[in-house]
Order: structure tokens, then C-alpha cells, then sequence
């Protein structure tokens, strides 16, 4: 798979995309395996991780056109750039067209007062360099 995946800028105020060439094994679906890349963290220099190598992803799927991505973690440090980092690189490399994030199984989150998780998110031109 030839995958764009989008990870922070120095400042980290923006997303920066990134080219990967993966082989990955059909049992594993494209979204699971954009969202642990971007667990991961970026494969090259000039971009910076957005989700803290410790997140967990804890089911991850598509049904009409919307992705539910939901992850396990204890941290507060979900707003913009972590969030449209996961929206943007699988809007731009499956068929989904809107994404939907919980945190262990709950979307009624706010997190820092900016992001609300009741939202399904789209893609987010702004924040790329």
C-alpha cells in the first residue's frame, strides 16, 4: 500500500504528510493499520509523533462511509493536531469520508475544552503544511 500518513510539524501546529510504502497482510484491515503506523510515530525525518507510543487502539471500523476509531488511553492530550493527524490519514488512504473517535468505548468526551468527541470529524485541509 502506498499511504500518506500525516504527523506533526516542529512547531507542532500543523500536519506535515508523509509518502510510506507498506506491504501489510490482508487479515489486517488498511485503517488498523494507518492508525498503529500513526501510533508508531513517522518513519522519517522532519515530522514529529502526534499519539503517544503508549495509546492503544481497541477496535477500529467502517460502515457507511464513517470511520469509528476507538482508542484506550489515560491521557488528556487530544486536540487538533492528534486528532486530524488520525481524520486526515484515513480519509485520505481508505473509503471513509468522516471518522468518529471514542476513548474506552466513550465518544461523550471533551477533552482541553476545544475538541468534542460527540463530532464526526472530516478532513481538515487547514492544518497541512
Amino acid at each position: 500500500a502506498d499511504l500518506t500518513l500525516y504527523f506533526a510539524n516542529k512547531a507542532g501546529d500543523k500536519l506535515v504528510g508523509q509518502r510510506v510504502a507498506m506491504e501489510y497482510n490482508s487479515n489486517i484491515s488498511l485503517e488498523k493499520l494507518i492508525v498503529e503506523q500513526l501510533i508508531a510515530g513517522p518513519p522519517f525525518e522532519g515530522a514529529y509523533p502526534t499519539i503517544p507510543s503508549e495509546t492503544k487502539l481497541l477496535n477500529i471500523s467502517i460502515k457507511d462511509k464513517i470511520c469509528y476509531v476507538n482508542l484506550g488511553t489515560g491521557y488528556n492530550v487530544i486536540e487538533s493536531i492528534p486528532v486530524y493527524s488520525i481524520v486526515n490519514s484515513l480519509i485520505e488512504n481508505t473509503d471513509a469520508q468522516k471518522v468518529q473517535i471514542s476513548i474506552n468505548g466513550e465518544s461523550n468526551r471533551m477533552f482541553r475544552e476545544s475538541i468534542n468527541f460527540d463530532t464526526i470529524f472530516e478532513k481538515n485541509e487547514g492544518l497541512i503544511e
